[in-house]
């Protein structure tokens, strides 16, 4: 039998009465097979809590995170990520998550796997030898030496002729 605080969140009404109103929703009061007291969807009959669980397995299954994945990097995905990061909606969000014990391991987790990349390094390593080039060539520089100069600028441009 449905518990009161269950019956007096939902008032019960039959699904032909919500089918004639424009309603997405409908509630019995009755419980589904697996149990759920809670309101139903008119187009289908399913019990909203059902379809929930259902929905939250085939995201976190390894086809449906290839999905999701996939919708986020389409152009789509992308600009609706964009959009949501720009309203002010969404910086709240954001900023928000960002504050939870949560949010802040998967910062975290990001930057490390970020700093881990190959792509990083490789850039990484690049920038310092651009630095150490321009302070080599600057002739401003107190420490200024035109021999090392030269061997750092025959390494680079034998390094871009490499590649």
């Amino acid at each position: 039998m449905p518990s009161e605080s269950t019956m007096s969140k939902f008032k019960i009404i039959a699904r032909a009465n919500a089918l004639e109103r424009g309603l997405s929703r409908y509630f019995t009061g009755k419980p589904c097979k697996h149990g759920h007291v809670t309101e139903r969807q008119v187009s289908n009959r399913n019990c909203a809590a059902c379809s929930n669980i259902v929905h939250h397995r085939y995201q976190h299954s390894p086809k449906g995170e290839e999905t999701v994945r996939r919708y986020w990097q389409s152009s789509k995905g992308r600009e609706n990520k964009r959009r949501m990061n720009q309203s002010p909606k969404g910086r709240e969000a954001n900023w928000s998550y960002r504050q939870t014990p949560k949010g802040e391991a998967n910062r975290q987790r990001v930057g490390a796997k970020r700093r881990s990349s190959e792509t990083y390094h490789e850039h990484r390593n690049r920038q310092d030898r651009e630095r150490r080039l321009d302070r080599a060539l600057d002739v401003t520089q107190p420490d200024h030496d035109p021999a090392r100069a030269a061997r750092l600028l025959a390494r680079w441009n034998a390094r871009a002729i490499k590649t």
